[in-house]
């Protein structure tokens, strides 16, 4: 201790070279009795003199040459005393002439001759470090001659002298190279590639799922379109980006409801009503039916009728269009509504993949799809990538701006219903929106770090600057694993290292700090100060950041591809961290002590250098500020000598047993999870749709037709080649002749057997169905029957003598006193759209099967010379009967005669739907009286 001061004592008095194997400081001789002491004081052991004739020593020393000179010591150590060249030359030492100008870039020494008679002044340029206008320490050459490059002394090319000039350039060269190699950022938003690992397994599934996304959607139905269909010109090429909304009821009830359903409604018409929505929509040309309205449940309950038609049984006219857009005053009957969209095929595509006629569904969805121009087949591929970027950008900024925050609105606003959607671009723009939520949370601690840095280092500037030179290793990092990689693209998880490198860059920081602190009791030269930093700070953080690094680094050696993505991106981030931190914080803390300098500039100078080590540098506010901080720095030194180093032992042992125990508690509960990790919280819309999503399965719509035509069923049979014609829904009033609705027909639960009533269909103008026989020739009468209430009849049964017998006594009633002959059929028999019945006074609705059945023939005999008549009849199977379009409500019955009857065995145990997948196509009988309103 005693020869250490004894040379800072030296090195600021005297600057000295060296000669062979002399040192390159020269101290003066000390005083016999003080080096007398050092080796006998004390008990004869050899123990250093007290501190105080140490320091009385080193005062003694520096005084001597401060006589020499006549001047007190500068602040630097290239300003320092010089001696009288005559006391030196013997020596061979740098001397300095009388005439001497301070600002001279010449070093001045005498050269001793053999016999030391003689003695000659010799100028040698005096060393420069880079940029910096101050001398530096000259080198001396070796024995043999070898000098070292000067340029090479100071660690690492004059840094230790220039480390803002050195910070500086080195830092704008590297971020300079980072923008001219900057490759662009891709984000994988795909959490399915976390179980994706090396292996032929997971090679043949990435291969199946790939090729999934070729097999392309099922082509539009062209029969069922009101327009010429586009996939008809190939030369037209569109953008496709689809919008699928899925519903479900808190409470966990059936979707399938009014109320529910009426929420849904206005859920879309407010996303309908938005004006990117109407605007995209009418970019999609004659795909505007897709987006505007769209495919809905809603949309099929609240039809939109003519005004002068609100419903089909209040017109004068036997068909009624009506617009499918949810926009009706009135809802339609559920089992209407499910009717409508059995008939337009959008079951499939917008109930759960399990569902069956008569469940109660727990989700519903609605799918939208906008188009937007490509270009054609003639197009020039630079053109069509352009236009499709352009699409693609249109459609981003769209969701960004307005359709996102409406969406987040609708579910934060709809107390009843859950709110999930999906579309394109959607999960890419959730995974951006957390992302930045997450940078709101570093930035929160971002916060915080700033703050304990500047209170631990008394500076706002040391913790903001070493703030962004941690974060700067982030991009510096990316660049180099893309050039090193050949890949631009990173997986959420990567972007987990702004919170890893913030908590890594501070324990460097910390590190830099106490080392330069600490420099000042080695020497106030700022040089030196750097290269002790260097040295002491700079090897110490390099041993814990390389380490940190290779732990890093040691996860390329796992089978998961974005593990060893991340492990490999954090590595370089956390090397590239420090190299910014050792090229700039030493400059950082340079201009910092320089300028806490100037704040505490208006003492004195014993009064400044004790003051200056415990006020904060950067001048922050009053003197009490600083005598607040000097309070917490005593606070921290009393809480450490009287806390923690008496109880080193106990601390010690705490902070080894705690972690055991917490490691042996993680290893009895820990359980591996399975699935992709989950990036959103759970109340995200995110969280729950994949979950939600499964329900549904993947479909397309076969329909673009936004309008339905609702017929009322008349005393015309449908014809044969499109038995449903433009028909969405068959609609006819019940007749109400009586107190009560009278039901015809019966089913058997038991035997399964069904008793049809069949209605012969009276005519206004009879002779337009009737024909003169010719009595030399047989005749043939035609039996017209439908079938309401009865589906999915065996087709033997059509051959059966049971529906032989039938068409003889129809035809024998419509045409006494013939001679039948053979009796067969024709065609097959096809289902009719569903058949709504409604009773007006009670407001009972249901909705039944409609079967046209096969056409029934009978040969009549020759011989005949009267009028034949062909059959039209209607079957009731289990249910009302039907006041017919053309009937008026007060026309005359059907005579109880003219009535058939036929049986249909076994009707429910076809291979078609029984009677309890579906319970509504036979409905229960029940007793429904007047009421008067």
């Amino acid at each position: 201790d005693f020869t250490r001061m004894a040379e800072r004592a030296s090195l600021a008095t005297a600057e000295v070279g060296h000669d062979d194997d002399r040192s390159a400081w020269e101290l003066p001789p000390l005083n016999s009795s003080i080096a007398d002491q050092a080796a006998h004081s004390g008990d004869g052991s050899g123990d250093v003199p007290h501190r105080s004739t140490v320091m009385n020593e080193t005062d003694r020393i520096s005084g001597v040459a401060q006589e020499r000179q006549g001047t007190s010591n500068s602040d630097f150590p290239e300003a320092q005393l010089r001696e009288e060249p005559g006391n030196r030359e013997s020596q061979g030492l740098d001397v300095v002439p009388e005439n001497m100008d301070p600002d001279d870039n010449y070093s001045y020494s005498y050269e001793a001759s053999s016999s030391a008679a003689t003695s000659e002044v010799t100028k040698r340029p005096r060393m420069r470090c880079c940029s910096c206008s101050r001398p530096r320490m000259r080198c001396r050459c070796s024995m043999r001659g070898n000098c070292l490059c000067r340029a090479a002394m100071d660690f690492p090319c004059c840094s230790a002298h220039c480390p803002v000039t050195f910070g500086f350039l080195s830092i704008s060269l590297l971020m300079g190279l980072v923008a001219k190699n900057w490759p662009g950022m891709n984000v994988n938003s795909d959490f399915s590639t976390f179980l994706v690992a090396d292996g032929r397994a997971s090679a043949l599934d990435m291969a199946w799922t790939g090729a999934k996304e070729f097999l392309g959607p099922t082509k539009i139905d062209v029969r069922r379109l009101g327009f010429e269909e586009p996939y008809q010109n190939p030369e037209h090429i569109w953008d496709e980006y689809k919008l699928k909304m899925m519903y479900a009821r808190k409470d966990g009830s059936s979707m399938l409801t009014l109320g529910a359903l009426r929420e849904m409604l206005n859920v879309e018409l407010e996303l309908r009503a938005m004006s990117g929505w109407r605007q995209l929509c009418n970019e999609s040309g004659i795909y505007r039916a897709m987006c505007e309205p769209g495919f809905s449940v809603p949309n099929s309950v609240w039809l939109e009728w003519p005004a002068q038609d609100p419903t089909p049984t209040m017109t004068q006219h036997q068909y009624v269009t009506c617009n499918v857009t949810g926009k009706g005053r009135d809802p339609l009957d559920l089992d209407a509504a499910m009717a409508l969209l059995q008939n337009r095929e959008l079951v499939e595509l917008l109930f759960p993949k399990d569902f069956k006629i008569g469940d109660k569904p727990l989700y519903l969805s609605s799918n939208f799809y906008f188009r937007m121009f490509r270009g054609t087949v003639y197009d020039a591929q630079d053109s069509l990538a352009a236009s499709s970027q352009a699409n693609n950008q249109k459609f981003k900024e769209w969701m960004a701006d307005e359709l996102f925050p409406t969406l987040n609105t609708i579910r934060r606003t709809h107390d009843e219903l859950e709110v999930y959607w999906e579309g394109t671009f959607i999960f890419e723009h959730a995974v951006w929106t957390a992302m930045q939520s997450d940078a709101y949370m570093a930035l929160g601690s971002c916060i915080f770090i700033v703050c304990y840095l500047a209170f631990h280092t008394r500076s706002v500037m040391l913790s903001i600057g070493a703030l962004l030179l941690t974060i700067m290793g982030i991009p510096v990092g990316f660049v180099s694993m893309a050039l090193l990689t050949g890949s631009n693209t990173l997986t959420g998880a990567s972007f987990l290292s702004l919170f890893l490198i913030i908590g890594l860059g501070a324990d460097v920081v910390l590190v830099f700090v106490s080392f330069w602190n600490m420099s000042k009791e080695e020497s106030e030269d700022y040089p030196t100060r750097v290269k002790y930093l260097y040295r002491n700070a700079g090897t110490a953080s390099a041993a814990t950041s390389m380490t940190t690094a290779c732990s890093f680094f040691a996860n390329l050696a796992s089978v998961l591809r974005p593990l060893r993505e991340f492990g490999f991106f954090m590595g370089l981030c956390i090397i590239w961290t420090y190299c910014f931190l050792v090229l700039g914080f030493p400059g950082l803390l340079y201009i910092n002590e320089r300028l806490g300098r100037c704040c505490c500039g208006c003492r004195g100078s014993a009064e400044r250098e004790s003051s200056f080590r415990q006020c904060i540098t950067i001048k922050m506010g009053s003197k009490a500020m600083c005598r607040a901080m000097t309070n917490c720095g005593n606070l921290q030194r009393t809480f450490v000598s009287r806390c923690l180093i008496p109880c080193r032992r106990s601390c010690c042992c705490f902070f080894v047993v705690i972690p055991i125990i917490a490691a042996a508690w993680t290893a009895t509960v820990a359980t591996p999870a399975s699935g992709e990790p989950q990036l959103f919280p759970a109340d995200n819309n995110e969280y729950w749709k994949a979950e939600v999503l499964t329900n549904f399965p993947d479909g397309y719509p076969t329909s673009l037709v936004t309008q339905t035509v609702v017929c009322n069923v008349g005393q015309s049979t449908p014809g044969r080649a499109d038995p449903s014609g433009d028909c969405g829904l068959n609609w006819c009033d019940i007749e109400h002749h009586s107190i009560e609705v009278k039901w015809y027909g019966n089913v058997d639960l038991d035997s399964g057997n069904t008793t049809c009533e069949c209605k012969p269909v009276v005519y206004e103008n009879r002779e337009g169905n009737c024909f003169n026989a010719d009595i030399n020739r047989a005749a043939t009468s035609i039996v017209q029957t439908r079938l309401v209430g009865a589906e999915n009849v065996p087709d033997e049964f059509w051959q059966s003598e049971g529906w032989m017998n039938h068409i003889r006594e129809v035809v024998l009633k419509h045409n006494p006193g013939v001679q039948l002959a053979r009796t067969s059929t024709r065609y097959s028999q096809a289902a009719l759209s569903k058949l709504v019945q409604m009773h007006w006074e009670s407001g009972m609705t249901q909705v039944v099967p409609y079967l046209l059945a096969p056409e029934g023939l009978q040969v009549i005999n020759k011989g005949h010379s009267g009028r034949i008549c062909r059959v039209e009849e209607v079957c009731y199977c289990g249910t009302p009967a039907c006041r017919l379009w053309e009937e008026h409500q007060n026309s005359d019955q059907v005579a109880s005669d003219q009535w058939t009857e036929v049986q249909i065995p076994q009707l429910l145990s076809g291979e078609g739907r029984r009677l309890d997948d579906e319970p509504s196509a036979v409905p229960e009988q029940p007793s429904l009286p007047l009421v008067p309103l």
